[in-house]
C-alpha cells in the first residue's frame, strides 16, 4: 500500500494532505525516514511512526445522525460552536459525507471511510436524496415562486456546468388556509 494510502487509513489526513508530510520527512518507516510518495507499507509488517507515535490502519466508522437544527455540517470551522461531528463519540475521527445547511434538520452520514464518502457521490451509484422542505405562512406571491421553483426542479437545474437528473418532486399542501 502506498504511503500515503496507509497515512490517511491511519487518520493523520487526507491523501493529499498527508503527502507534505512524507515529502517533509516527518514519517519513519521501521527507524528509516521516508521521503518517497511511492514508498510501499505492507500494513502487517511494517512499524509506521509519525511524531514519535506508532501508527495503526483505523476501523471504519459509520455514523447515521438525525441532524439538528442549528448545528453545521463541518469539520473544519473553528469558529462554529455546534457542528455535526459533535454529535457522536468524541474519541472517532469522523467526517460529514454531504451537506445540510444550518437550518436544515434530517439524517446525515458520519464516517471516517474516504472511500466511501467518494463513491457515495459518483453518479454511477445513483444514490437517491430526499429532502422535505416545509415553508411556513406563505405569501401568495411566496407560492408563486415555489410553483416556478418546482417546474425548474423537475427538469433538472444546471450546477458546475453540468445538468443534474430531475428530481421527483411531490407537493404535500398548498392551503393556504390550512397553514397559519
Amino acid at each position: 500500500m502506498r504511503i500515503n494510502k496507509y497515512l490517511a487509513a491511519c487518520g493523520i489526513g487526507s491523501r493529499r494532505s498527508v503527502e507534505g508530510l512524507v515529502r517533509s520527512g516527518k514519517i519513519f518507516v521501521d527507524s528509516k525516514k521516508i521521503t518517497d510518495l511511492s514508498f510501499q507499507v505492507d500494513p502487517e509488517k511494517d512499524q509506521v511512526e509519525y511524531k514519535g507515535q506508532k501508527l495503526h490502519i483505523e476501523n471504519k466508522v459509520y455514523y447515521l445522525v438525525n441532524k439538528p437544527k442549528d448545528f453545521v455540517s463541518t469539520v473544519k470551522d473553528i469558529n462554529v460552536r455546534h457542528k455535526v461531528t459533535s454529535l457522536v463519540p468524541k474519541d472517532q475521527r469522523v467526517f460529514p459525507v454531504g451537506r445540510l445547511d444550518k437550518d436544515s434538520s434530517g439524517l446525515i452520514i458520519l464516517t471516517n471511510d474516504g472511500e466511501f464518502a467518494k463513491n457515495y457521490f459518483r453518479p454511477k451509484f445513483e444514490i437517491e436524496k430526499e429532502y422535505i422542505v416545509e415553508v411556513k405562512r406563505p405569501t401568495e406571491n411566496l407560492t408563486e415562486m415555489l410553483d416556478q421553483a418546482v417546474r425548474f426542479f423537475r427538469c433538472g437545474i444546471v450546477l458546475d456546468g453540468t445538468r443534474t437528473k430531475p428530481a421527483f418532486i411531490r407537493v404535500i399542501s398548498q392551503d393556504l388556509k390550512k397553514i397559519s
